[in-house]
C-alpha cells in the first residue's frame, strides 16, 4: 500500500493500474 500513496504523491493524481 506503500506503492500507491507514493505513485499518488509522486504523480500528483489518482492512477492506479
Amino acid at each position: 500500500m506503500s506503492t500507491e500513496m507514493l505513485y499518488e504523491k509522486d504523480m500528483g493524481t489518482m492512477e492506479k493500474l
